[in-house]
């Protein structure tokens, strides 16, 4: 198909590939995304778009041939492999967006940011080990953001190294004390430990923003459970099923810990 060379400009080629696109026409979608990337050699933006493009079509091989071109093009090349890690990143390839991440740590060196990212891809991948290896390095950069530290303590977490990941997120709540789904997750991490006093601060905490939360009522109610408190744990245990009367673990929790004493 032909179009009138006054209609030839990058933005008329982008907006009828897209047309296309979202027609169902992906054939002449294909055909003016291709026209776009010839108008301009220079410009990295068509083939950004057209390998979004071939990516939403599962077209992976070709795809990263133009992602080439889109890094070879911009004269940022930082840039360019960023936003190509995040294509992939974005469509679940992301060993793909590792190599361009660790691409864009060879161009630019040891920066926190870009660390940080690298590592969430093989974080993605449940490489916890290179992650947590990749977050501790990025913790040590004068500009990491408190989110690495967030970030190794959820990979050490999942390496079964629990009180590491309990420095770490101390460390990340620190700086965001508010990010209360983590408190939860330290609360958990505490009570795992046999650290029980420390558990139920967090847990404490969380409810205090959070008092509907069953699960946590729950966890709560355990660690005054195992620190022989069983009162405290009989009133939480039935909290919880004020919050959520089918909660089974409360329900069959509740009949162990009443039954032995007698009472109804």
């Amino acid at each position: 198909m032909c179009i009138r060379d006054s209609y030839k400009t990058m933005e008329a080629l982008l907006g009828l590939a897209i047309i296309y696109k979202e027609t169902n026409m992906p054939d002449n979608a294909d055909e003016y995304y291709r026209m776009a990337m010839q108008l301009d050699e220079f410009d990295p933006e068509p083939c950004a778009k057209y390998a979004r493009f071939l990516l939403e079509q599962g077209r992976v091989d070709e795809a990263k041939e133009v992602v080439e071109q889109a890094i070879t093009k911009d004269t940022h090349k930082t840039r360019g492999c960023t936003e190509a890690s995040q294509l992939y990143a974005q469509f679940g390839h992301h060993e793909l967006a590792a190599a361009c991440l660790q691409r864009l740590q060879d161009e630019v060196g040891d920066q926190a940011d870009s660390m940080n990212d690298l590592a969430n891809c093989f974080y993605q991948q449940q490489n916890y080990e290179r992650a947590a290896e990749l977050y501790e390095q990025a913790t040590g950069l004068p500009d990491a953001k408190p989110v690495t530290w967030r970030n190794l303590g959820l990979a050490l977490y999942h390496l079964g190294r629990n009180q590491e990941a309990i420095e770490s997120l101390e460390a990340y709540l620190r700086r965001c004390p508010d990010d209360l789904d983590i408190v939860h997750v330290a609360g958990d991490l505490y009570s795992k430990v046999g650290r029980y006093s420390q558990a139920l601060q967090k847990y404490e905490a969380y409810l205090s923003k959070r008092p509907v939360d069953a699960l946590a009522m729950f966890n709560l109610s355990e660690c005054y459970l195992n620190m022989g408190h069983r009162d405290s744990a009989v009133m939480g245990y039935k909290r919880v099923l004020q919050i959520d009367p089918g909660f089974q673990p409360a329900l069959r929790r509740l009949s162990e810990v009443l039954e032995p004493a007698g009472r109804p």
